[in-house]
Formats: C-alpha cells, structure tokens, sequence
C-alpha cells in the first residue's frame, strides 16, 4: 500500500505542471466593471495605455503574433441596439484591404447581444475579426473585438466562444 501511495504522488506531481498550465483563470481587477473566464493561462492582459482600463482593456493570446483580444465599454444612445453596433462596425470596417462579411448573429451569454465576423488582409497575411456587442445596461454596450490571423482565429474559436459567454458584469446595478 505504501508504494502504491509513493508511486500515486510521484505520477501526480511529474503531471501537475502540464496540468497548470494550460488552467482556466478568471480576469478581473478594480479598474474595471467585468469579470472574464480565460480557459487557459495563456490569456494575459496587455498593461494599461493611455486610455482608461475602465473603457478599454487589451487581452493577448500566448505571444504577440497571435489572437488579440480587445474590451471596449461605449456609452451609446438609448435606441442604440447591438445590431446597430454590428452595421457601424460594418460600414467602417468594409474598406479594409480584402474585407469579406462572413456572418451576423444573435449571442446569448451572461450578456445577450449581436456577434458577427469578417476577414480581411493585413500585410499579405489573411486575417479574420469576431466581434461580440453585448448589452451591459442601458446605453452601455461591451464590445469584444478578437482579432488575429486566419489559422489562429480557427484553432482558438471555442476558446473566444466561451470567453465571451462567461463575460459578466461585477455589479449589474451599478453601471
């Protein structure tokens, strides 16, 4: 019994550190009025620009060649709905070199909004943007802009999925 009890712990720990490494983490600091669940600690937040964290917060995947992930609060009108966001977004966004509409879609998570994707070329290399609009709180509207290239964007989609869905606002009485 007492080697099976040695050769158990000495499975565990060679393990435990490919196990740590790729653990779901959960993001949030005082700056902000959100909670995001990262499902791999390769997600790390960029530090702070010059532009509030409370407005706008940077999120890289792995290394600096990969998926970027940017969170923006924007205040709109009142009768500005997700949907509305998505055509802005849109008729911005179509001049890009080799833009080409993929989809738009309703998406329900902690928060409801609109999702869509577009592709587009940057420096040569076929890139593909997924934006989540999600609705906070009246007139308050949570983009999630993940931007990377073409291959990347397809290998982490569940991850971004399940990033946006468990997007969550700390206080929702309070924004």
């Amino acid at each position: 019994m007492r080697t099976f009890a040695i050769l158990l712990t000495l499975v565990l720990a060679a393990s435990l550190p490919s196990a740590v490494r790729g653990q779901a983490y959960t993001f949030t600091n005082k700056s902000v009025e959100y909670v995001i669940e990262f499902p791999s600690s390769k997600w790390r937040a960029l530090p702070a620009g010059i532009v509030p964290e409370r407005t706008r917060k940077e999120f890289i995947y792995s290394n600096r060649n990969s998926v970027r992930l940017l969170v923006r609060r924007k205040l709109v009108d009142a009768s500005i709905t997700p949907s509305d966001m998505v055509r802005r977004r849109q008729s911005r966004d179509q001049n890009l070199p080799g833009y080409m509409f993929l989809k738009e879609e309703n998406f329900t998570g902690q928060l409801t909004g609109a999702k869509f994707s577009y592709e587009y070329t940057q420096g040569g290399k076929p890139m593909t943007a997924v934006i989540y609009y999600l609705e906070a709180a009246h007139r308050i509207i949570y983009s999630l802009r993940f931007t990377g290239t073409r291959d990347n964007m397809q290998r982490l989609h569940d991850q971004a999925e399940s990033i946006a869905r468990s997007f969550r606002l700390k206080n929702p009485r309070r924004v």
